[in-house]
């Protein structure tokens, strides 16, 4: 709903051929507003839209370059996301100097996206460098992920002593702090990967209340992803009853995450379920 209301301010705005100052704030926030909703096409499409259509200075370029690249992120175009970072990387770190740890966190993500595992750890060694040592919120992100890497490239052991880690630092960790959805979904994955799966479940369940009373419906869907990954039934929670309140709070169908679902319950033989989901999205047309 905010979306919609910000474009039509803007629509209304450039007819009125207002001073363009005003309508490039305007889309400055509308670029920020698609990662609570979901929506990251029309994010991608935002930023592309207010680069080629107006003049702007340096700090306006790096902010809509840098959501772009987050939102080829979050789209899983990894390669897209490296290609828009790295082409401005510099500039984006001299517009925002405090900002330097969020855009190597982003690119560390997306080159481990495109399983470039050694750039990515190497990123990560960078951003740990100039983290304090008692900085439990964001240590436990980046050994979460690094844990992910080490996983992926079958070095179980130094990925468990990094899981270690997290879990001492965890108690420590705020509970207001933005990423700790991400954290307790990160280290539940890890564990899956590990062969833990009934860690791995506890985690992931505490990553899907954290993520519900922080309103990120984006995280939340990921982690219901998660568990349609399940061989065996998931009795804590109802995942149909999930993606109904998902689908909701978002206004829209997310496909692969229903195609998911569905052949989560079609492993179940639960056809009551999926009859129940086909009706429910028939609604939602």
């Amino acid at each position: 709903m905010k979306a919609y209301i910000y474009y039509e301010n803007v629509k209304y705005l450039i007819a009125c051929q207002t001073d363009m100052n005003r309508v490039l704030s305007i889309f400055r926030k509308l670029s920020t507003i698609y990662v609570y909703n979901g929506k990251y096409k029309e994010g991608v499409s935002t930023c592309k839209y207010a680069l080629s259509r107006f003049k702007m200075d340096d700090n306006y370029k790096a902010i809509f370059t840098f959501n772009m690249s987050m939102y080829y992120n979050y789209l899983k175009e990894y390669d897209k996301s490296l290609d828009v970072l790295l082409e401005a990387e510099d500039s984006i770190k001299k517009a925002f100097p405090d900002r330097v740890k969020d855009i190597l966190l982003l690119k560390a993500s997306s080159l481990h996206g495109v399983k470039h595992y050694a750039g990515a750890l190497g990123t990560y060694t960078e951003i740990l460098n100039s983290t304090e040592k008692n900085d439990y919120n964001n240590l436990c992100v980046y050994y979460n992920n690094m844990a992910e890497i080490y996983c992926l490239m079958g070095n179980t052991d130094i990925a468990k002593n990094y899981v270690q880690t997290v879990k001492s630092y965890l108690v420590k960790v705020s509970d207001d702090f933005k990423y700790l959805p991400q954290i307790y979904l990160g280290l539940g994955r890890v564990y899956i990967m590990l062969k833990e799966q009934d860690k791995g479940l506890e985690l992931l369940l505490k990553a899907l209340g954290t993520s519900k009373s922080f309103k990120y419906h984006s995280v939340t869907k990921d982690i219901i992803n998660e568990f349609t990954g399940f061989n065996n039934e998931v009795t804590d929670i109802d995942i149909k009853e999930e993606f109904v309140i998902l689908t909701e709070h978002t206004g829209f169908i997310d496909n692969k995450l229903l195609y998911n679902i569905m052949e989560y319950f079609s492993r179940l033989n639960k056809n009551d379920e999926l009859i129940s989901i086909c009706k429910f999205c028939k609604k939602m047309a």
